[in-house]
């Protein structure tokens, strides 16, 4: 498995790279640079460059969320939660296509990631947890974690917003309606890191 410290190379690396400045926030919890992460002063169009923090991130609030999710995150995932704070929106997965990415905000690291995972309940009573959206928003990207181990690791699947509309919560929560309409897109989340932060780092 990549170790934190490979994975946190990867990520500065990328960053340097691919990050966008973006608008400051207005109000603590908006969606822009929080004032920890703003990397310099303002530009001239009114956005900031914003930079990695160190996740604050402890084993505790991720058991939190896990229990509140019912499920426990993949490991690898879990390291991923525990190396930066970073404002990622927008990724390109060169295996596939776009992935609308979770983003760590400093003033509240897991709290996109709680409202995405815990907004989608049905999926959860499947054996899925989402967190992320495939492609143009087309779906969520999930953890199948049922039959799996995540204290080592899961396949990544997504599934059509379209298909969840028409099945509706109740059949959304079905394992057995939904496994037709899930599609596969990597065999372990350490593959899918990989995939995303790939950059040519000397490991």
């Amino acid at each position: 498995m990549t170790s934190p410290d490979s994975l946190r190379r990867r990520m500065i690396e990328f960053h340097a790279r691919y990050a966008m400045p973006m608008e400051p926030q207005e109000e603590p919890g908006d969606a822009g640079v929080p004032p920890a992460m703003a990397d310099g002063p303002g530009r001239w169009e009114g956005t900031v460059r914003w930079k990695l923090c160190p996740s604050r991130v402890t084993e505790g609030a991720i058991s939190a969320l896990e229990e509140r999710a019912g499920h426990r995150l993949p490991a690898p995932f879990r390291a991923y939660l525990q190396t930066w704070e970073h404002l990622f929106d927008q990724l390109w997965a060169p295996a596939h296509d776009l992935v609308f990415w979770t983003p760590m905000p400093a003033d509240d690291p897991l709290e996109p990631l709680s409202r995405r995972i815990l907004g989608w309940e049905a999926l959860l009573r499947a054996g899925l947890v989402p967190f992320a959206e495939w492609g143009d928003c087309h779906g969520p990207m999930c953890f199948d974690v049922a039959g799996a181990d995540p204290r080592e690791d899961c396949p990544v699947v997504w599934i059509d917003h379209e298909v969840l509309h028409s099945m509706g919560e109740s059949r959304a929560g079905d394992r057995a309606a939904l496994v037709p309409h899930l599609r596969p897109l990597y065999a372990s989340s350490e593959q899918m890191l990989r995939d995303l932060f790939s950059v040519p780092v000397e490991e």
